[in-house]
């Protein structure tokens, strides 16, 4: 007997990645200064993205757009020695990645790369470089914060055409900024805070290893710069959180599973959506 299968999945990845294999094949004749190391990184990046990327995504995401993510975000490694000692996996996981809540899928990498790397031409590390980003970003296009917003203004290139956003979309900004130059970023933050108050709110965390696990990362508020690991929600109401509470846990967004994959993965709380299941987080 035979159980009744849906094959389609598969054969979009298979069809997927059969053409970014002719696409890098032809880059490699238009490119002959490429090396082997650069082409095989672009494989193995392109891979990353269509194993783990969500469902919806490998529908309807044209291949496209995969390549020239990878493409930008490889172009952005490569500028500058901060970015190029980035661990590989942690570019794969927080550099690489096109998106990271729900929001509108935009091509934002080229037009931020350019806006934004002469701000941060000074910058040595990649703490440097994202406290400049977090400092000059929003007075560069007039960005304010704006309560309410998600998740109609969510996605940065509507966050640019608003001039406003809330937390989330500052948020995921900053996040889409940092990546756009070489520096890995994650969103993060609490469904409700464990207060009589209640309320919601999210922020970004930024890679400033090397360290010993979440000593590599640290964190501050989207258009609310007050140095790192500082901000008007910590050390409180976020010192109230609970470990493993959907509701009042905090959660950070990964784009590869965490340890126990797809099945046992936390899933990052979407307030707006909380019946998305589809954001892997780590608590």
């Amino acid at each position: 007997n035979s159980f009744p299968v849906d094959l389609r999945p598969i054969r979009r990845v298979r069809a997927a990645n059969l053409t970014l294999h002719r696409h890098s094949s032809l880059t490699q004749s238009q490119s002959q200064d490429e090396t082997w190391s650069e082409k095989r990184e672009e494989r193995e990046a392109l891979e990353f993205l269509v194993k783990h990327m969500p469902e919806h995504d490998r529908r309807s995401l044209p291949v496209d757009f995969l390549v020239s993510n990878v493409k930008l975000a490889l172009q952005a490694r490569r500028a500058t020695a901060w970015a190029r000692a980035v661990p590989w996996p942690v570019f794969l996981n927080d550099v690489l990645p096109y998106a990271s809540l729900t929001e509108q899928r935009d091509a934002w990498r080229q037009p931020l790369m350019e806006r934004l790397m002469p701000l941060v031409s000074e910058a040595q590390t990649t703490a440097e470089a994202a406290a400049l980003l977090n400092q000059r970003l929003w007075g560069l296009w007039g960005l304010k914060f704006a309560p309410n917003r998600a998740p109609h203004v969510l996605s940065p290139l509507q966050t640019l055409i608003a001039g406003n956003a809330s937390c989330s979309g500052l948020s995921i900004l900053l996040v889409d900024a940092c990546r756009a130059v070489g520096v890995p970023a994650r969103v993060t933050g609490t469904a409700v805070w464990n207060t009589p108050e209640g309320g919601n709110h999210n922020w970004v965390e930024v890679w400033v290893g090397p360290g010993e696990g979440e000593r590599e990362w640290a964190f501050t508020g989207a258009a609310e710069w007050s140095g790192w690991n500082r901000g008007w929600f910590y050390p409180e109401p976020a010192g109230r959180a609970i470990a493993g509470s959907e509701e009042h846990g905090i959660f950070a967004v990964t784009f590869r599973p965490g340890p126990g994959g797809n099945e046992t993965s936390p899933y990052f709380p979407v307030y707006w959506e909380p019946e998305a299941r589809h954001i892997h987080a780590v608590d």
